[in-house]
């Protein structure tokens, strides 16, 4: 083809396969590389390879003294030596010695890019001091880049400062090199275009391209790039006027920035054929390498060598990275071998160093969702992990919808708005939500359907509620699958809608997932897609993944605090069944001592039950009746009293309860009482205080037998509890004295009484209409007295009632209060702690 020599500096992967290029074309090529066994030179047994490095001056010479045309696989060489063979006028230098010169520095390059009016970040000259790096924070913002001007590639000699605080450890990174700062932009994907110049000037360039970047390093290049036409269009056009502002012949890459905003921006460029060009080998008419010797030999190349090899070809080129093993990646190339379109380059290096590329694979197919497929078969996961990034993700900007969402009201949004969160999640393009009512806009409803397959749509979730009709209406008038998501309405609760959906008739399909649970809905959806798209399938199996990882995580920390709250040891386990059988045992002794005596064959021997009376002080919010307590008092005293005492209760304690406090020291009074010694150490009786207690009728138990023919009368300070029935027994009681029916044989000085057990008793009935007259002319009949003094005798065994009724009412008012404060802060507060979620990133 030609008899000119090409000598390449560099015999590494690129050097390799310019090698390739030039065997295909019978021109001959030297390599210089320090490696006898590099890359290059294994596919290339000539014996005039030179081993040498290809910054030294003297093997550049040596090797120019065997070629006629001179170029490069790698920017860092000796340009002093490519500038003396350059002037000296033999052999041919592509790219010229001063674009390589300029290219080397980068803060060189980048003034050269601005002094032909290319777009490139902001950036300034800095030197190795803390102080010039805290001005770059100053003028630029933090966080922003710092970099070496030289020797920098692979993302090497590139560090991010953050914050004012880390410009120490960023000065650290870099040991006496030359440094500039950028200002940080902020991308939205990286593009590179291969840009082909000969020795006439003609230039060409091959499609754009995406390229994925992960720990600094190309993982993948997408071709043709996921951008617009006019993204790529502009593309092309800054590349091409970049490459046209150097000198030389040959290929050249230029590196960009595509903002969120749409704007490019330059990176770098570099002079030779680069990785993100690999795929030129297998999915275009003429490679990169091939363009490279065509360009710097003058030999000629058509505009058709720069195109894919069909209209729908689409490439996808995957880096295999060393891991320090060489199994991962040789396994990753024998799932390769499986799948059709894939095609495997090795590069033949013997060590496989963590961050080395050892070769690569290009995947090509009709179609860019088909060679997505094809990677996604032949990538590890403990490899490529798709939270790295190493999958490149499209712009919600640039790719088709393949979900529409829609909803019959604006109301419908705080449910739907979950399913749009899955769908960001999954980085999976929607369109919508879009409001699309059944009934108010029907034409919308019908343009939709009708159009929402040529639109591409994959499936549609529709979210409605009431009569729900939004659903099956679109389902009817398109074949694509149709989610609805039942939405709660004002009444009903949702089942309305629920009914209204899942009721479709034969033949119009609505898949249904349970009310306002449009979560599901959208996971519903990205499986019918995952169905056809692997990344998508894959990254549902993660998020399964990740689901089962969370609840096992909650599940062993519900665990691990409900062992370290019970503490169920061995010794606790054995002490708990010890304690519940002792438990048990004490149930049936105590059931079998006492749970089934002996009771009386007859009514008469238990007397009879009294009735239940309602005393108004039983209320759950009454007091006692005060008038009834002073008239009790009154019928105690002036009947009770002469055989019964109140030893418990003091003059004191009727207070503000039946008297004044004069009228109660007033009947105090009435009494003496013995007190003493005096200051002869005699007793002496004075009148009754306030602080003494009532005083007894018989100054001891057998003075009081002796009076009641041998009959004790009880103390009634706690008559009302001490008796079963209380009140309402001893009211029935005291009126419930009559004649013994026939038959009944009542002994000596024992009267009749049918409450009181066997129906004798000793007491004779003490209370009749009249008895007393009332200070309050309440008139005085037998069940009124009764009713009195047993209110009186009820205050005299509980007198705190009152006061407990209403420290219990303020009780429950404060607890009320406080539960209405628990609820607000449990709903408000605690349950969005409480019910967030956790998610633990598992190590790479």
């Amino acid at each position: 083809m030609d008899d000119r020599i090409i000598g390449i500096l560099g015999g590494g992967q690129l050097g390799r396969m310019l090698v390739e290029a030039s065997q295909r074309l019978n021109i001959e090529t030297i390599v210089l590389d320090p490696d006898a066994d590099s890359p290059a030179k294994q596919i290339n047994s000539s014996k005039k390879h030179i081993n040498g490095s290809f910054s030294d001056f003297d093997s550049i010479l040596s090797l120019a003294n065997k070629c006629d045309v001179l170029t490069i696989e790698i920017e860092h060489v000796n340009v002093k030596a490519l500038e003396h063979i350059s002037l000296e006028g033999r052999v041919k230098v592509y790219p010229s010695f001063s674009t390589i010169k300029i290219i080397q520095d980068k803060y060189l390059q980048k003034l050269h890019l601005i002094k032909y009016g290319n777009p490139v970040v902001e950036n300034i000259a800095v030197n190795s001091t803390l102080e010039d790096i805290r001005l770059a924070g100053e003028k630029f913002g933090y966080p922003f880049m710092l970099k070496a001007r030289t020797m920098a590639y692979d993302g090497r000699g590139n560090y991010k400062v953050d914050s004012l605080e880390s410009c120490n450890s960023s000065l650290a990174a870099f040991e006496k090199v030359s440094l500039y700062a950028e200002r940080w932009v902020s991308f939205e994907k990286e593009l590179a275009v291969i840009v082909v110049r000969n020795e006439d000037g003609v230039i060409g360039s091959y499609p754009v391209v995406e390229t994925v970047q992960s720990d600094n390093i190309c993982r993948l290049v997408y071709a043709p790039a996921r951008v617009p036409s006019s993204v790529s269009e502009n593309a092309k056009r800054i590349a091409e006027k970049c490459v046209q502002c150097f000198s030389g012949a040959g290929v050249f890459c230029v590196e960009m920035f595509l903002t969120e905003s749409g704007d490019i921006i330059i990176n770098e460029i570099a002079p030779r054929p680069h990785n993100s060009g690999h795929y030129t080998i297998d999915a275009c008419p003429t490679s990169q390498y091939e363009s490279h010797i065509r360009s710097i030999l003058n030999l000629p190349l058509s505009k058709d060598s720069f195109v894919f090899s069909t209209p729908d070809t689409s490439a996808i080129m995957l880096n295999l990275i060393a891991n320090g093993s060489k199994m991962e990646y040789m396994e990753t190339c024998k799932r390769a071998l499986k799948v059709e379109g894939s095609i495997i380059h090795l590069y033949g290096k013997k060590e496989p160093r963590k961050g080395r590329k050892m070769g690569h694979i290009t995947i090509v197919a009709a179609s860019m969702s088909e060679a997505e497929n094809k990677l996604y078969k032949i990538i590890s996961f403990s490899e490529i992990s798709l939270s790295s990034c190493l999958l490149a993700k499209e712009s919600f900007v640039f790719r088709k919808p393949l979900v529409a969402i829609i909803m019959g009201s604006d109301s419908d949004l705080p449910v739907m708005k979950f399913a749009i969160e899955i769908f960001k999640k999954f980085d999976v393009p929607i369109m919508g939500p879009d409001i699309v009512s059944a009934h108010r806009t029907p034409r919308k409803l019908i343009e939709f359907s009708c159009n929402a397959a040529f639109n591409g749509y994959k499936v549609i979730i529709a979210g409605a509620g009431g009569a729900a009709h939004l659903p099956g209406m679109v389902a009817s008038m398109t074949t694509l699958p149709v989610i609805g998501v039942p939405i709660k309405g004002s009444s009903l609760n949702g089942v309305d809608s629920l009914y209204s959906i899942v009721q479709m008739p034969r033949g119009v399909p609505v898949a249904t997932v349970a009310i306002g649970n449009s979560t599901n809905a959208a996971l519903l959806a990205l499986r019918i897609i995952g169905t056809v798209d692997n990344r998508v399938k894959f990254l549902l199996d993660e998020y399964a993944r990740n689901m089962e990882a969370d609840v096992l995580l909650k599940n062993k920390l519900m665990f691990d605090f409900y062992k370290a709250k019970i503490g169920q040891t061995g010794c606790q386990t054995a002490l708990l069944t010890l304690s519940t059988f002792t438990s048990l045992s004490s149930v049936f002794l105590y059931y079998y001592i006492y749970g089934n005596p002996i009771k009386a064959m007859t009514p008469e021997e238990h007397g009879l039950h009294p009735p239940k009376y309602p005393w108004p002080h039983k209320g759950f919010l009454s007091s006692y009746d005060h008038k009834s307590l002073r008239r009790g008092y009154q019928v105690y005293k002036e009947v009770c009293s002469a055989c019964h005492s109140l030893n418990l209760v003091a003059w004191r304690n009727l207070v503000g309860v039946t008297h004044t406090v004069d009228e109660v020291k007033a009947m105090a009074e009435e009494y003496e009482y013995e007190d003493g010694p005096d200051d002869n150490g005699n007793m002496f009786m004075r009148p009754g205080k306030l602080f003494d207690y009532m005083p007894s009728p018989y100054p001891n138990e057998e003075a009081a037998r002796a009076a009641n023919a041998g009959a004790y009368p009880p103390d009634l300070s706690l008559i009302v509890k001490a008796r079963h029935g209380g009140c309402d027994y001893i009211f029935s009681l005291l009126t419930g004295y009559m004649d013994p029916p026939a038959g009944v044989v009542l002994s000596n000085g024992m009267n009749y009484n049918p409450y009181f057990p066997n129906g004798q008793i000793a007491m004779a009935r003490s209370l009749f209409d009249g008895l007393i007259e009332y200070h309050d002319g309440t008139p005085a009949t037998t069940s009124q007295m009764a009713k009195d003094v047993v209110s009186f005798l009820n205050w005299a065994a509980e007198p705190e009632h009152d006061d407990r009724k209403r420290m219990g009412f303020q009780t429950l008012i404060i607890l009320s209060t406080l539960f209405a404060l628990n609820l607000w802060v449990k709903r408000f507060k605690w349950a969005p702690l409480k019910t967030r979620k956790i998610v633990y990133n598992r190590p790479q």
